[in-house]
């Protein structure tokens, strides 16, 4: 029994062992399109060396590790093919093969533990200058100079005979050992930084006239003569090289070159901060297009180890390929039950809960709307909402939704067009629409409905209506959104609401009342009733909610019923609900729609109730408005010194019609008749002229009939006036006759006074 257990172990141990051999000799090849370069990633078991060969159209890159099992099935799924015409696996398994479809440059680079990444990059054709090539030389003399100590740590495994291929061997050993033999070419890299630092800070002094620059023409001879003599420079090369080193001059602005960096709006964001790294959200990269079944198999099995540990990078595997595939909550399970904490589960855990909740309390991705990278994309949706003065970076986020699967594009591409055209970005939102047409098959309700607030904001009602109409009949759970922005868009231009599409959101309302779109169904039910002339229904409902809403909310509600109520509702109905002011009405009312109450509570005769709704303080052109009521309800209330209060340092016809009314009332006609003539008002000129008995100005406004009547008063006038005067006349003479007897008598008479 003990030798079978034996014999058992052993032969776990051997396939223990035997199956990271096997797998390591896989290597998958998958490739993403980016700006300005495309990117090809061999997924290695380990880093190993390699070369690069070929020119021209076709480019090799060999592994120095024996055959390989290349899989390139992948590799043109994310590229358009402008770069490249084809990727293949050598015959032998020992590389791949770029078939080229540009004049384009390589930059191969090892990332992470075993992933070489190959950038075919655009190229610029400049020539490096002479420093470039200098310090390229120094620095490959160097790694000839370490070449015997790394050659004797490597042993038998040096098996190439070229130069190229000893070279490419040690730089890969050095890659894997950091530590070994790395200290001059840090310490050449030093100093030379040094050096151009000191440089820069000479030429700048000079500039600024603070020292005398004593110039002369010198060259890096020792530095240049060993780059020459490794072979790094050729003879016409090394020529131009020396001729162009004869002179070493630096010129440089005398301005603080701090203040002259320009910091990309593309690797940070808004405050400063780094934007979130490309490769945390390579959403693209995180499956393939393999079904889901066939993944996720293998994610699962990766995911514990022995004695049932998890391993936080399967965990983490796992939940990007849930992310991939559109599943938000899952994602979030994988990483809270397995405790992935890290930089990039935190990432992949805000990205969940945006792709399934729609929102999210993490900081990550919070004002990188304008990053040049998928963190625009990402940061839109976090923020929900915009306004019309800040648009995200839409480039970003276009390239990022072409590399992302077509569920996914569908998903998020929909999210972000409703976004912008919320924030009045209709010709945005249009940009990633066009994009999902162009990718995603028949149109679903969720694009439906992007398109149609889209159109909305674009000004085109009548085609998002039609649109929205489509949506609500449906049955998809896109209706219930499409059925408010139906009954929004009536609310605002004034519209009424047919009582079917009343019916219709009071029955979601009552369905979602506890889901998160179940109060904006209620306030969208309370406005249709209001907006049906159902205005008790509408009134009752308000009053049942005004607990519930918060405010904002709830003034909105509250204007759309007191608007529809003051305009429509008849005397009766509107009197009931605001002839005395109460918390369910009056506290959640704007000030202009208060206004446009008390000015039909005033039409009706009710003074003192239209003055409770406009006593509150107000500024802006409600005060303005406030203070033009107050003075019609002062003149009906027959106090004219109080209206001129209330007009008092107003301007325009409103404020100098409620004067001119004002003076009339206090019997100042001619001030009245000017007024009027300056309002243009000639009925109201006409009287006031009669009243002050200014015949001659009425004559300028009066028919023939009154002219002839005014004449006849004016000859009356006149005769009266010549009357009087005969009379006051005759009045002066008797006074002075008057005057003339009390003298003589007081003359006559013994004024002493007896003091007995």
């Amino acid at each position: 029994m003990k030798v079978l257990k034996l014999i058992a172990f052993a032969f776990a141990a051997v396939l223990a062992l035997g199956a990271p051999q096997l797998k390591a000799q896989q290597a998958l090849v998958r490739s993403g399109e980016h700006n300005g370069y495309t990117r090809v990633v061999v997924d290695l078991p380990r880093r190993m060396p390699w070369k690069s060969t070929g020119s021209g159209k076709s480019r090799e890159i060999i592994f120095g590790s024996g055959k390989l099992l290349i899989d390139v099935s992948q590799a043109f799924d994310r590229i358009s093919g402008d770069r490249l015409a084809s990727i293949d696996a050598l015959e032998n398994g020992s590389g791949v093969r770029l078939g080229m479809n540009c004049n384009c440059d390589l930059d191969i680079f090892w990332h992470g533990s075993s992933m070489l990444v190959i950038d075919v990059r655009d190229s610029h054709n400049e020539s490096p200058d002479a420093e470039t090539m200098l310090d390229a030389a120094t620095d490959k003399a160097d790694s000839r100079a370490r070449r015997t100590t790394v050659l004797e740590s490597l042993g038998g495994l040096v098996s190439y005979g070229s130069q190229d291929s000893a070279v490419a061997l040690i730089s890969a050993y050095l890659d894997s050992n950091p530590s070994l033999g790395g200290t001059t070419v840090m310490q050449d890299q030093k100093i030379d930084q040094a050096r151009r630092s000191i440089a820069e800070s000479i030429s700048r002094a000079a500039t600024l006239g603070l020292i005398e620059a004593d110039v002369r023409i010198h060259t890096r001879r020792k530095d240049y003569e060993a780059a020459k003599k490794t072979g790094s420079l050729t003879a016409s090369r090394a020529s131009g090289a020396a001729k162009q080193m004869q002179v070493n001059l630096d010129t440089r602005t005398g301005a603080n070159p701090e203040f002259l960096k320009e910091k990309s709006p593309h690797l940070q964001n808004i405050l400063g901060r780094p934007c979130v790294a490309d490769e945390l959200m390579d959403v693209g990269a995180w499956g393939t297009t393999a079904t889901f079944a066939e993944q996720v198999g293998p994610a699962r099995r990766a995911l514990t180890e022995e004695f049932d540990r998890y391993r936080a990078d399967a965990a983490l595997d796992m939940a990007r390929l849930y992310a991939f595939f559109g599943f938000g909550v899952e994602a979030i399970q994988i990483l809270e039950t397995t405790n992935a904490e890290s930089d990039a589960g935190d990432v992949v855990l805000t990205m969940a809960q945006l792709i399934d909740f729609e929102r999210t309390d993490s900081p990550i991705f919070a004002q990188q709307m304008d990053c040049d990278s998928d963190a625009a994309l990402w940061s839109t949706l976090a923020v929900g909402q915009i306004g019309p003065d800040r648009l995200p970076n839409i480039d970003a986020i276009l390239r990022a939704l072409v590399r992302y699967p077509d569920h996914l594009r569908e998903l998020l591409g929909a999210r972000l067009a409703r976004i912008l055209s919320g924030g009045n970005h209709g010709a945005a939102a249009a940009r990633i629409l066009r994009l999902l047409d162009r990718h995603v098959g028949p149109q679903t309700p969720p694009h439906a409905l992007a398109r149609a607030e889209t159109e909305m904001s674009l000004g085109r009602a009548q085609s998002a209506d039609m649109q929205l109409k489509a949506v609500v009949e449906s049955n998809s759970d896109s209706s219930a959104t499409a059925l408010i922005d139906r009954i929004n868009t009536r609310l605002w231009v004034g519209d009424p609401v047919s009582a079917e599409m009343v019916d219709l959101v009071g029955g979601y309302a009552q369905e979602q009342r506890d889901t998160a779109i179940g109060p904006d169904l209620a306030r969208a039910y309370i406005g249709a009733l209001a907006a049906a002339g159902l205005y008790d229904s509408a009134f009752d409902e308000m009053k049942a909610r005004v607990d519930e809403e918060d405010r904002e909310s709830f003034e909105r509600t509250a204007d759309i019923v007191a608007s529809y109520t003051v305009k429509n509702a008849g005397d009766l109905v509107f009197l009931k609900h605001f002839m005395l002011p109460n918390a369910s009405t009056s506290s959640g009312i704007s000030n202009p729609i208060a206004n446009k109450i008390s000015e039909r509570l005033a039409s009706l005769g009710f003074y003192k109730e239209a003055l409770t709704y406009i006593s509150g303080a107000v500024d802006g052109e409600a005060l303005q408005e406030r203070r033009i009521l107050r003075a019609k309800i002062n003149l009906a209330q027959s106090l004219p010194r109080a209206a001129m209060v209330n007009v008092l340092g107003l301007s325009g016809p409103d404020a100098d019609g409620l004067r001119a009314d004002a003076y009339s009332q206090l019997g100042e006609h001619r001030s009245a008749h000017a007024l009027y003539i300056s309002l243009g008002k000639t009925d109201d000129a006409l009287r006031e002229a009669l009243l002050a008995e200014e015949w001659g100005d009425a004559k300028d406004f009066a028919g023939p009939v009154l002219n002839e009547v005014i004449g006849d008063m004016s000859f009356e006038r006149n005769a009266d006036s010549t009357a009087t005067l005969a009379r006051n006349r005759i009045l002066l003479e008797q006074s002075a006759g008057a005057r003339e007897n009390i003298s003589r008598m007081l003359e006559a008479t013994d004024r002493t006074i007896d003091p007995g």
